[in-house]
């Protein structure tokens, strides 16, 4: 079968480009002024290279809709390659959130920590609480950035049920939340797979929705509010680009 053959190409691909862009990031490092910033654009360029020499192609719909500042991207999640994917494409430097183990995952975690990215603990409570402190943090700083509010990857496509802390963060921050549907993605690299196929992948954004965080509602029905309209324009935009 000709799936196995491109599955180990590709990922001959990913281990080839990923030891090209970490040797290149480390004798670059040095002249790199703005260091995060260059070497999370030095990432972009490998990623985007990858995808080209896998035949994987990528295309990215309603940038134009995306205001100047920072913002809240909050999209569906179907594979790993989601994350590389708005790397590559998206228009503005993003931030995500990895689980903290993966710091201990020879040079994955100091390629995760030198981009900006924020390696946090899964957890409840208080300690969930922190972290939401320490994305706050990074939104003041200027940065934007990606949340999966289905927690987790969906095996069969659906949108799953949301969690709320993006909208907590986008009422408490007055940041703009931007809604985002990628496509194709899990067909490329299913969850808990391995096999690749050639799918063509498509990013959807939309304009931001509203925030009712500067009117007197209730702090609680102004994060539900956001949530289930985020949700529904996901789920509609799921419906009509995947019928086309």
């Amino acid at each position: 079968m000709l799936k196995i053959p491109y599955t180990i190409y590709c990922w001959m691909a990913v281990i080839i480009g990923f030891i090209s862009f970490t040797i290149t990031g480390l004798i670059f490092w040095p002249f790199f002024k703005e260091k995060q910033k260059q070497y999370y654009a030095l990432a972009s360029f490998f990623i985007r290279l990858l995808f080209t020499v896998t035949g994987i192609k990528v295309e990215i719909h309603g940038s134009e809709q995306l205001p100047k500042e920072n913002i809240i991207l909050v999209s569906n999640h179907q594979s790993l390659i989601d994350i590389f994917v708005l790397m590559a494409y998206f228009p503005k430097q993003i931030t995500f959130f990895a689980k903290k183990e993966l710091k201990n995952v020879p040079i994955l975690g100091f390629n995760i920590v030198q981009m900006g990215h924020v390696l946090v603990d899964r957890a409840e409570g208080r300690k969930a609480l922190k972290q939401l402190d320490i994305i706050k943090d990074k939104l003041i700083e200027g940065k934007s950035i990606i949340i999966f509010p289905e927690g987790t990857r969906s095996k069969d496509g659906k949108i799953g049920p949301f969690k709320k802390g993006a909208f907590l963060l986008a009422h408490d921050t007055k940041k703009v939340l931007i809604p985002c549907y990628i496509k194709g993605s899990g067909k490329t690299l299913p969850k808990n797979k391995l096999w690749i196929t050639p799918a063509k992948i498509s990013i959807h954004l939309h304009a931001e929705v509203k925030n009712d965080s500067s009117k007197a509602e209730k702090k609680p029905i102004a994060i539900n509010n956001m949530k289930d309209e985020t949700r529904e324009i996901l789920l509609t935009t799921q419906t009509k680009v995947e019928t086309a």
